[in-house]
């Protein structure tokens, strides 16, 4: 019985984890430019980009955007 229960739990907290980052993605697809690829991929939301990381240090506002987002 308590097996079950245990499945039953961690089905739901999957399909939760999966429905967050779905949304999470299509925030950050919106509120990001265009050039910036976002989507969802089984461990969480990939975030895609030419220069992104140098982009993310120098650029307060896309850093905020996606700190925003993931709060």
């Amino acid at each position: 019985m308590f097996e079950a229960l245990m499945a039953r739990a961690g089905a739901a907290a999957e399909r939760r984890a999966e429905a967050r980052a779905k949304a999470l993605a299509g925030g950050l697809d919106r509120a990001l430019p265009g050039d910036v690829a976002v989507s969802a991929v089984p461990e969480g939301v990939r975030i895609e980009g030419r220069g992104l990381k140098a982009r993310l240090a120098l650029d307060p506002a896309l850093k905020w955007v996606i700190a925003g987002l993931i709060r």
